[in-house]
């Protein structure tokens, strides 16, 4: 395998070294609480458990040589009370290592660090029958090469609403991002992305998963602006010694494509999230 150099930029700022950080600040304080109450917690986006989600993706069947793409993205998911009342709820999804394959050609591709996406949800703190946060999503330019990110500053509104019967959580994120500043030589972005959220919980912290995630690029023709997967998979919530985890295995399948562009047929999606409850207070505190 190749890498192509075209297009570097300079090293991204560090954003890995200012998630630790905030980290650091929060899981001092945690405890487990019981399983049931855990695996509720993680299905909620915009609730109180601190999170640190890493994430494989592979996409299958791109372009005309069927190349594969992969991309390893980290996301911290902190809660901050900012008042009795009301969660502040970051989300910063890094693209910590992404390779891009040259898709005209059977060879040949590109490895570096993507684009950054931090999103902050202003939601209530005591959730009632619908969950729902609302507030910036910011696309950062921070990748080391133009064959793995934008290389443009965006921002834009996301919208977050759930619900958790019983049985389990369904609900939806949706985000829209324009361009804002950078490469002036780069296209101009307006994005939108739809991701659609539904967990069945079954036996023994076991659960059935389905979180497609429908983009949109309003630049583009009708017959090219859409990606429409479809799928789902498994997940648990589970232990290894004092540590918590949440684990999930997706697989989707793209039953909407670009007709023109060179978009993948298939996504496979690995996920261990590292979970952070908080600690429980006593009655008199």
């Amino acid at each position: 395998m190749s890498t192509h150099r075209k297009g570097a930029r300079n090293n991204p700022p560090p954003v890995s070294l200012m998630i630790w950080l905030l980290l650091a600040a929060s899981v001092g304080h945690s405890q487990e609480p019981s399983e049931q109450a855990l695996r509720k917690a993680v299905q909620n986006p915009v609730g109180q458990l601190i999170q640190v989600q890493v994430m494989n993706n592979t996409n299958f069947d791109a372009g005309p040589f069927t190349r594969n793409t992969n991309t390893l993205e980290v996301e911290p998911v902190i809660p901050f009370r900012i008042s009795q009342d009301w969660l502040l709820v970051s989300r910063i999804l890094v693209n910590a290592l992404v390779y891009q394959p040259d898709l005209a050609r059977m060879t040949g591709g590109s490895v570096g660090f993507g684009d950054t996406t931090p999103t902050f949800f202003l939601t209530p703190a005591d959730a009632a029958k619908v969950v729902w946060g609302v507030g910036p999503s910011l696309q950062m330019p921070t990748a080391t090469t133009s064959a793995v990110g934008a290389g443009k500053w965006a921002l834009g509104p996301s919208v977050a609403v759930f619900t958790q019967p019983k049985w389990g959580t369904v609900g939806f994120i949706v985000q829209n991002v324009w361009s804002v500043a950078g490469d002036p030589k780069g296209p101009n972005i307006n994005q939108m992305m739809l991701q659609l959220n539904g967990q069945y919980n079954l036996g023994k912290t076991w659960y059935l998963s389905s979180t497609p995630t429908i983009g949109a690029d309003w630049n583009l023709s009708r017959r090219n602006r859409w990606i429409v997967p479809l799928g789902g998979g498994v997940g648990r919530v589970f232990k290894i010694g004092k540590q918590s985890f949440n684990g999930t295995v997706v697989f989707y399948g793209a039953v909407v494509r670009p007709e023109r562009l060179p978009a993948p047929k298939w996504q496979l999606s690995l996920q261990l999230a590292f979970l952070y409850p908080k600690k429980k207070h006593g009655k008199n505190q």
